[in-house]
């Protein structure tokens, strides 16, 4: 019986320590290292700060997972290019991370163009590859 109680006590603080994390990464849009130093904000939780690699984890305790949130980033004369990584959905793993790329503003338009037309490019390539083995 104790060690029903003892096993109990320690999965329930467990599950209790476990709290839901945002985390990803921020990338200099062009040259793809991580900037540090960025501010980051999930609606009302608290600030963090990217690290120096761009890294950064945001606690997002009382969300469910799947739930949608946003992010506000601030970096002096930077401005995210992929903007709809700002609404990410809280992650269903702990292994799931967000992808972030920022740039100067004043290059924001033309980044964004060749972000996009990349990632274009790669959904027509594997779709291409996905209707071959079919």
């Amino acid at each position: 019986m104790r060690k029903l109680v003892f096993f109990l006590i320690i999965s329930c603080t467990q599950v209790t320590l476990h709290a839901q994390v945002l985390k990803g990464k921020v990338h200099d849009g062009l040259t793809e290292i991580g900037l540090a130093d960025v501010a980051i904000r999930v609606e009302d939780f608290s600030d963090q700060t990217t690290d120096r690699f761009g890294l950064f984890k945001v606690p997002v305790q009382g969300r469910q997972r799947g739930e949608l949130l946003t992010l506000n980033l601030l970096n002096r004369g930077y401005s995210v290019i992929n903007r709809e990584a700002t609404k990410p959905r809280i992650p269903d793993t702990d292994k799931e991370e967000i992808t972030i790329y920022m740039c100067l503003s004043k290059d924001r338009d033309s980044l964004a163009g060749i972000h996009y037309g990349i990632q274009v490019r790669r959904n027509i390539k594997i779709q291409y590859e996905t209707d071959v083995k079919a």
